[in-house]
């Protein structure tokens, strides 16, 4: 079992994550991640009453995680760690890799747009309304699966 430990980034209280190997579809505190439900968006993203998901889950996509992983939360928000994705990517125990999805046609899903394109790449478009004209209401990548594992996942590149 791993595990890490300390606050959360919004709510500031102490929280203590543990990964452990277990068969079946991944799971957080007992729940299947596709049947979580979202809670909450403001600030951050909650399944299930869980705040700041959203570094973890990209971590486990990273890793193309689907199977023979528990995930269990105490507390109320995930741990902050180091900010962003590294130490969670890190802390996954190696299992078995799962199938990645190939998109096979446009698709917009909750504000990011996903469009296929040539095999192998990845395009990522970012819709979000600010309320602010000072910040970019839009913004785009596109790139192979290396480049973008690189840029979310390795804290020594250059921000």
């Amino acid at each position: 079992m791993i595990e890490l430990a300390g606050r959360g980034l919004h709510r500031g209280q102490p929280a203590t994550l543990r990964l452990r190997r277990a068969e079946g579809p991944v799971t957080l505190n007992g729940v299947r991640i596709g049947d979580l439900a979202i809670t909450n968006v403001d600030r951050s993203t909650s399944v299930n009453g869980i705040a700041t998901v959203e570094h973890l889950f990209a971590a486990l996509e990273a890793r193309s995680i689907r199977e023979g992983l528990a995930i269990e939360l105490d507390g109320e928000e995930m741990p902050l760690c180091d900010g962003a994705s590294a130490d969670f990517f890190d802390a996954l125990p190696d299992v078995a890799a799962g199938p990645r999805p190939v998109i096979t046609r446009e698709a917009m899903i909750e504000g990011y747009m996903f469009r296929p394109g040539e095999p192998g790449e990845v395009r990522v478009e970012v819709e979000v309304d600010f309320a602010d004209a000072r910040i970019a209401s839009s913004a785009s990548w596109s790139g192979d699966a290396a480049d973008l594992t690189a840029r979310m996942f390795d804290s020594t590149l250059p921000t």
